[in-house]
Parts: C-alpha cells; sequence; structure tokens
C-alpha cells in the first residue's frame, strides 16, 4: 500500500508541475509580441498566438487548420533560403526536432 500511495503523489505531483509549466507557457504565448505560429510537417497552422492575428488580419482561433502558404504565398521559396530566411513577412525561423528543415 506504501508504494501505490507513494505511486499515486508523484503522479500527481508530475501533473501538478506540467500545469503549472502549461500556464507559463501559455502566458509567455498570449503576451509575444511576435506573430507565432505552429506549422504541422503538411504546412498546416498548428496553432497561432493574437500577434499573428493581427499580422495577418485573421482570426487565430480559425487558423488551425489552414494553409501556411495562404498566409505566405512565397514560404516554400523563403523556407528553401535557410533556417534564418527573411521575406516581406519578416524573419522566419523554422525549427523542426533538434534542427532546422525546409519544407518542400
Amino acid at each position: 500500500l506504501p508504494e501505490a500511495v507513494a505511486r499515486v503523489l508523484h503522479a500527481v505531483r508530475l501533473e501538478h508541475r506540467l500545469a503549472q509549466s502549461e500556464a507559463r507557457l501559455a502566458g509567455i504565448v498570449a503576451s509575444a509580441t511576435d506573430a507565432l505560429l505552429t506549422v504541422e510537417h503538411d504546412l498546416r497552422i498548428g496553432f497561432a498566438n493574437a500577434a499573428a492575428e493581427e499580422m495577418f488580419r485573421f482570426p487565430a482561433r480559425e487558423m488551425p487548420g489552414q494553409s501556411l502558404p495562404h498566409f505566405i504565398p512565397d514560404i516554400l521559396a523563403i523556407l528553401d533560403r535557410g533556417p534564418d530566411a527573411r521575406s516581406d513577412a519578416g524573419s522566419i525561423r523554422a525549427i523542426e526536432g533538434d534542427g532546422f528543415q525546409g519544407a518542400r
């Protein structure tokens, strides 16, 4: 029984730490003045913050599932230029795993 209680307490502590970490991240993302997007490997937007909504003049809550080229038509050419490519849209940094991988 003590081992089971210890496992449960450990799981509760981990869940609490995860909730705190998620709250911190949500605060950072919400207060970011730069547009932040997560993009899936098929170039569909997974998440957009309020600054992205302002930049693209499109509701952030409606961006998930949209194609990134819809918002940045020359994204493939930009990504092929390298990890710190610049465009009229500003700086674009693509990170996948431990480094950059341009979309094809």
